[in-house]
């Protein structure tokens, strides 16, 4: 089965949109679990900020992708 290629345009459009989706997705988690961690027992509030602290992290790292990938499209490198 044959594929197109795509354009470099084409594949970071693509990859952008998909991160923008995990983004979203990623802040209603950490919006969902603040609320939450409201409401826990004292005992499990440990093991869960563990949790959303990595879910902040990965927020971060998101975040970080979809800036490098705005930068290649409005600076794109020239062959040389």
């Amino acid at each position: 089965m044959f594929l197109p290629s795509l354009s470099e345009e084409e594949f970071y459009d693509g990859y952008r949109k998909r991160l923008e989706t995990k983004l979203k997705q990623k802040v209603t988690q950490i919006t969902r679990d603040e609320r939450l961690l409201e409401t826990l027992p004292e005992e499990e509030k440990a093991s869960f900020k563990v949790s959303l602290n990595m879910a902040v992290g990965e927020r971060e790292e998101i975040q970080q992708l979809l800036n490098q990938i705005r930068e290649q499209v409005e600076n794109p490198k020239k062959p040389d």
